[in-house]
């Protein structure tokens, strides 16, 4: 690839320089890459179905392991037929590549969350290919340090690049319903609304959120409890089922949400709590980011993954797996938010106004283009 074509890059028109091809398409069930790669407004890229990136016509093929755990739902749940599909997918893929394309992994977390039997073959899927790549991606510095001790060894610091997990501002545009929707859920304007939005998982932990409600609730009679988001945790639902039909407060919504009613959801919350178990797996959290993104105050679990965030002036942390400290750290926040209620402050703090402004997508993929465009110059010579 000509020099000149890289100077045309730098100068923004990165659509002549590099095409992408994405493996695999999953822009229904995790909204980033669509977030991270549609900023190049005139970028011709495609997005590949499931084990079908053989048609390819891209100096750079981006692969992101995370949504390879999709093949699960994809394939059927048997181990070795998962592990099968996604060697035969990723030897075709390699295949193709070539001196002149680039291999691009983002490393989203290192394996999937909650199925145990699978959990063991992805790690090992993980340990025997990412170093293939010409390119490892990831997305906070505490990241890559988990990722090289679950490897037990260092990946090559020339092929490795650390960015930022980009808001959510731009993919899901506010729509001023939050006091429609608080409403319909029967939250009166003095309410102070605990929960989460977003996929429901076991890993989650959301039943630890539910038990830290049940023993604040009596000391806390303005608080109220909203859990929404897409339905993956049967014994979350039979739990708050039970407590919901003695406790209007307790507000359930499992189901899809549709795209227009996410900032809605997010903004009634007043304080959004992540109960995550699972530390060693989790590398970064798109709900935190998403709550972080309406500037909603929020708990996580003191991971090391999780330092570059916990940071921001509207985080606290908790003791991981401790559901004490959890439960203290709601009650405080609770107390700050009932002073702020009094005082309506409602100001933005000028670290999350740095922080959006850093994890926009526009910045996030300017970042991103340059890396990769840097690697493909000194792979073609």
């Amino acid at each position: 690839m000509a020099v000149s074509q890289f100077l045309e890059y730098f100068a923004g028109n990165i659509c002549a320089v590099i095409r992408l091809g994405f493996w695999s398409d999953a822009r229904k069930f995790n909204p980033f890459q669509e977030l991270l790669y549609s900023q190049q407004e005139s970028m011709d890229y495609s997005a590949h179905p499931i084990l079908d990136p053989f048609n390819i016509d891209s100096d750079v093929n981006v692969i992101h392991l995370h949504w390879i755990e999709g093949l699960k739902y994809f394939y059927g749940k048997s181990p070795l037929q998962v592990e099968l599909f996604i060697w035969l997918g990723i030897y075709r893929l390699f295949k193709q590549i070539g001196p002149k394309r680039l291999s691009v992994v983002t490393v989203h977390n290192f394996s999937i969350h909650d199925d145990d039997g699978l959990k063991s073959q992805h790690r090992r899927f993980m340990r025997r290919i990412i170093k293939k790549f010409d390119l490892v991606h990831f997305l906070s510095s505490d990241s890559q340090i988990n990722v090289n001790k679950l490897l037990g060894s260092e990946l090559d610091p020339a092929k490795t690049f650390v960015g930022i997990h980009p808001n959510y501002v731009s993919a899901y545009p506010r729509t001023n319903a939050v006091n429609d929707l608080r409403e319909t859920l029967l939250i009166p304007e003095n309410g102070i609304v605990i929960g989460y939005v977003g996929i429901l998982r076991p890993y989650k932990n959301l039943t630890r959120l539910l038990e830290s409600y049940v023993s604040l609730r009596e000391s806390n009679p303005n608080v109220y409890l909203l859990i929404a988001g897409g339905d993956g945790d049967k014994d979350l639902s039979n739990k708050i089922s039970k407590f919901q039909k003695s406790d209007s407060r307790i507000k359930y919504r499992p189901g899809h949400i549709p795209d227009e009613m996410i900032p809605s959801y997010i903004e009634t919350l007043d304080l959004a709590v992540f109960p995550f178990s699972d530390s060693g797996e989790i590398l970064n959290s798109g709900s935190v980011i998403l709550a972080l993104s309406y500037c909603v105050q929020s708990v996580i679990p003191d991971f090391k993954s999780l330092t570059d965030i916990s940071k921001l002036s509207i985080v606290k942390t908790f003791q991981a797996g401790n559901a004490t400290s959890l439960t203290n750290c709601i009650q405080n926040e609770i107390d700050f938010l009932q002073e702020k209620k009094q005082n309506s402050a409602n100001s933005i703090p000028s670290d999350l106004e740095f922080w959006l402004a850093q994890s926009d997508p526009k910045t996030v993929s300017q970042a991103f283009f340059q890396q990769v465009t840097a690697a493909l110059q000194l792979k073609s010579g």
